[in-house]
Order: C-alpha cells, then structure tokens, then sequence
C-alpha cells in the first residue's frame, strides 16, 4: 500500500508478512549483482534512516536516532564562526521536528538535542537564540550580475566575522 525509496533505502508497507516476503524475493530476482535485505516490522515499529514507524491503529513517525550515534555536535569553543553553529543547530532542531508525527515525541527529542548541545559547550542563552524561530527578512533586489564582484576571505575569527559584515 505504501512505496518509498531514499537513495539505497526502501520502504515497503504490504498488509501482511508473506506478502512481504513474496516482494522481496521478485525484487531478488532482478538482478543477480543486486541484493535486496528485508527489515520486519519489530512490535509494530521499524526504523529507516533517521525516522520510526509505527504501525497500530493507524501510521505514525517519530525522530530515530541509533544506538551509535554519539551525542557528538560541533563544539562550542571551535573555531567555526557562530553564525554556522546557530545554522547547525536550527537545522538539526527542524530535522528532529519534521520526523516526528506526535507532538510528545518532538519535544522529548528536542530536549535530547538540548541536551546534546549542553554536553558540547554551549551555554543556555546561546542553544535558547538558536531554537527560537527566525523572523522573516526583506529580501533586497539581487543585484545586477555586470557590477558583481567576489571576494574570498578567510575564516579568521567571529570578531574579523562581525566587522567585515559591518563594513557591508
């Protein structure tokens, strides 16, 4: 009833086991340099990428995160510009909220990233900035590409950052 493919992942959703099994071996049958894996749905759940599905009485997702993902993000004091780290973190927080179906979920897995984020040097106020929504800008016109002009500079520190942006 339900086919989905990310890259080299598949999900298949049939309304029994021994259908499941009959796709999987024509998939088999394809192509004998290619060899599909079959993942049963263990208690009602099956995990697939960086989401669970639950099958019950209906279909519901929630943000997964395997066992051996480190609680690893990039540390507060690197030396990466504080504007990234912010574009990280709201990244991963939108991630971890768009897998999730349950409203419950969302929030136990966004205060496992604070969490995270804690263990990896950032201080409260700096992880609250970043989970806040961002307002919405003005675009300015683009400007016209005959006057355009690149320059590349190199990453020296977020005070270099903040002064050459004021400058622009």
């Amino acid at each position: 009833s339900l086919f989905k493919r990310y890259m080299d992942d598949s999900i298949i959703i049939t309304t029994s086991e021994e259908e499941a099994k009959i796709i999987f071996e024509k998939l088999n049958c394809q192509n004998r340099a290619i060899s599909f894996e079959i993942e049963l749905p263990n208690q009602g759940t099956l995990s697939l990428l960086d989401f669970q599905l639950k099958i019950d009485d209906g279909v519901s997702f929630s943000f997964f995160k395997k066992n051996a993902k480190k609680d690893l993000f990039v540390n507060y004091n690197s030396a990466i510009p504080a504007v990234s780290k912010i574009l990280c973190i709201r990244n991963e927080a939108r991630r971890i909220s768009e897998r999730g179906t349950l409203q419950e979920d969302k929030e136990k897995n966004i205060d496992n990233f604070m969490t995270v984020l804690s263990k990896n040097g950032y201080p409260g106020p700096v992880i609250r900035q970043a989970m806040r929504p961002k307002k919405k800008r003005k675009r300015r016109p683009k400007a016209d590409k005959e006057y355009f002009v690149y320059l590349k500079l190199p990453f020296i520190s977020d005070r270099f950052f903040y002064q050459i942006q004021w400058i622009f």
